[in-house]
């Protein structure tokens, strides 16, 4: 049976705003637990639709890019005590062609002297832990606790400080 263009392509307009997540884990876990801890950890107020794939794979259609920004800028997410990584999704990819090779992690340094406190130097701090990702200076928060700074980590590493 042959569906469509025109059907196809409405359908499609659906999935534009998407993204794909794995959650790292061994463990089987029931998929509609998964997604009600997603819809409940992010608490959007537009709808979410959310596909399950195999091996942990989730695609994930937002209502509008407004939501998935901010789900993105807030990696990242740690659902039923696993690891959530998520990537930009096209239906023009296989759910299986997507590296889950590293993500975006938050760093804070606390405690830091006042003449550590500079780019430079949150760079070389930050650098020990992953590829350092360059952002803009208005993104190198200062918190009440520290300076965060945001890292890429690779997955497949264990995490390690560099003796210098």
């Amino acid at each position: 049976m042959e569906i469509p263009r025109d059907l196809m392509l409405q359908t499609s307009i659906k999935w534009k705003t998407s993204l794909i997540g794995k959650l790292f884990t061994d463990t089987q876990l029931d998929p509609n637990e998964v997604m009600r801890a997603i819809r409940v950890k992010w608490n959007l107020k537009q709808k979410l639709h959310i596909v399950v794939t195999q091996g942990n794979l989730f695609i994930i259609s937002f209502e509008n890019e407004i939501d998935k920004n901010k789900i993105l800028k807030n990696e990242p997410w740690q659902i039923m005590g696993y690891l959530l990584v998520l990537k930009k999704f096209s239906l023009h990819l296989s759910p299986q062609q997507i590296a889950f090779d590293t993500i975006l992690f938050w760093i804070t340094f606390t405690g830091l002297q006042l003449e550590h406190q500079s780019p430079e130097v949150i760079k070389l701090l930050a650098s020990a832990a992953g590829t350092f990702r360059e952002v803009d200076p208005a993104e190198n928060t200062r918190m009440a606790v520290g300076i965060e700074q945001s890292k890429r980590v690779d997955l497949h590493k264990p995490l390690s400080v560099k003796e210098q």
